[in-house]
């Protein structure tokens, strides 16, 4: 099975957004790429205390508007994240 590695741009692609957030006044405390198998594609995980203090909806709406805004980000295909306020990953 072909392994797929993390891309220089996806790192990158990572850093920028939660630049973005932070500008945005949405805390990030943690981020990290996850990839759960060998077969699934490279995740980029959040982990904010706005899922705590908003829920899920809110903070998962407010990173999306700050995505919407980055056009290098646009296509879900070529970016993905997951997100959690205790940093154990989605429930």
């Amino acid at each position: 099975m072909d392994q797929v590695t993390l891309a220089e741009t996806q790192i990158e692609d990572g850093r920028r957004l939660v630049e973005k957030l932070a500008e945005a006044g949405f805390e990030v405390t943690n981020a990290c790429w996850v990839k759960t198998t060998e077969d699934r594609p490279w995740h980029l995980y959040l982990v904010s205390p706005a899922v705590d203090n908003e829920g899920r909806k809110e903070a998962y709406r407010r990173i999306h508007s700050v995505i919407w805004e980055m056009p290098s980000l646009k296509t879900p295909t070529e970016f993905s994240y997951g997100y959690s306020s205790t940093g154990r990953g989605p429930d």
